[in-house]
This record gives structure tokens, sequence and C-alpha cells, in this order.
């Protein structure tokens, strides 16, 4: 509902909005509103967990469902999971 009335009040998307108001004029050139814009930075921290008593890198997640809940993600596409 806010990115819906940022769009409909600015005549911008919510990315464009909180880039633009938010992270530049704090100089966060390093912040990302989508995975998408990051998926291609050669240099991101991925999430690690721990599984069986060893250190796991958590896969970095391909594409988001965006009509899913903000607790669910995806590594593979086409798949969706629940934290």
């Amino acid at each position: 509902m806010a990115g819906e009335s940022i769009k409909y009040i600015t005549q911008l998307s919510w990315q464009e909005y909180i880039s633009q108001r938010l992270l530049a004029p704090l100089q966060m050139n390093r912040t990302f509103t989508t995975a998408a814009s990051f998926l291609n930075e050669p240099n991101i921290t991925a999430g690690h967990t721990f599984s069986n008593d060893s250190l796991t890198l958590v896969h970095l997640l391909i594409k988001l469902n965006p009509i899913a809940t903000a607790d669910s993600y995806t590594d593979q596409p086409g798949q969706s999971h629940v934290a």
C-alpha cells in the first residue's frame, strides 16, 4: 500500500523513490532495493548458517516472488520457501 501511495503522489516507483530520496542523500551507493539490482555485483555478502555442525553458505537469492509473503524467499527459479 505504501508503494502504491508513493507511486500515486510522486509518479516514482517505490524503488526509484527510496533510491533517490533515502539512499542517495545518505550516500548509500551499495544498497539495493531489489535482488536483481545486485546479482551482477562482484563484491556482495552472503548469509551463512550452521548445518550438521559446520558453517554452510546460504544460496544467493535468484528470483523473488513479488506476491509472496515478506518471510518467503527462493534459491531456485520457480520455487518458493517460507523462512
